[in-house]
């Protein structure tokens, strides 16, 4: 569910004073303003926690006796319980980042 909020404009404490912002990998950004002052805001690393999040969920459904197409074995509801959660956490990482997954 989305929703649209109007929020109004903030006023700068400093007008006249200029920031370069550079964004990155290692870190998210570093701001620098015309006095010389160097602020840098750290990556949060999400993707990477979800990464992890997703091979621990992986393993769990690896454990499951899943579905064979050779013998026509059927899943166990244990299975399609623990698919459906990794499939859960594989949409929120899917929607959530812009870059592909590489792992």
């Amino acid at each position: 569910m989305q929703a649209e909020v109007k929020r109004d404009l903030a006023r700068v404490a400093r007008p006249d004073v200029a920031v370069g912002i550079d964004l990155g990998i290692k870190t998210l950004a570093v701001m620098a303003d015309s006095t010389g002052e160097i602020r840098e805001v750290p990556n949060p690393r999400y993707l990477d926690a979800a990464l992890k999040g997703l091979c621990r969920v992986s393993r769990t459904v690896s454990r499951r006796r899943g579905p064979d197409r050779r013998t026509g074995q059927q899943p166990s509801r244990r299975w399609k319980k623990a698919n459906k959660v990794r499939n859960k956490v594989q949409h929120r990482i899917a929607t959530s980042e812009k870059m592909p997954c590489t792992s």
